[in-house]
């Protein structure tokens, strides 16, 4: 892993979990990672982020992470995944499978 990481962009972030990648603890890490990315346009533009309503979505360590960052969470309510991320559902449909 040291190795791997030395090697990797600066903007670059390699994880390795012994569980699941999902979790409220990686989500909130992401957050602050998004945060520290965006820092330099918050001051003329809010982020929004818009994530579905997994359970590790909807955590309250989730929430204040946000909140701390001040980053905007917008959850898609469950099976509007075709409505509001056609690109997903349909263009990547044939890369996923």
């Amino acid at each position: 892993m040291p190795a791997l990481r030395a090697a990797c962009p600066a903007n670059f972030f390699l994880l390795r979990q012994r569980t699941t990648w999902s979790s409220s603890l990686i989500c909130a890490w992401l957050i602050r990672a998004i945060a520290a990315a965006l820092a330099p346009y918050t001051g003329r533009f809010q982020p929004v982020l818009i994530l579905d309503a997994s359970k590790t979505h909807i955590t309250s360590w989730v929430f204040e992470q946000s909140c701390r960052s001040g980053i905007w969470l917008v959850l898609v309510p469950a099976r509007l995944t075709w409505l509001l991320q056609p690109l997903d559902t349909h263009a990547f449909q044939r890369l996923k499978a």
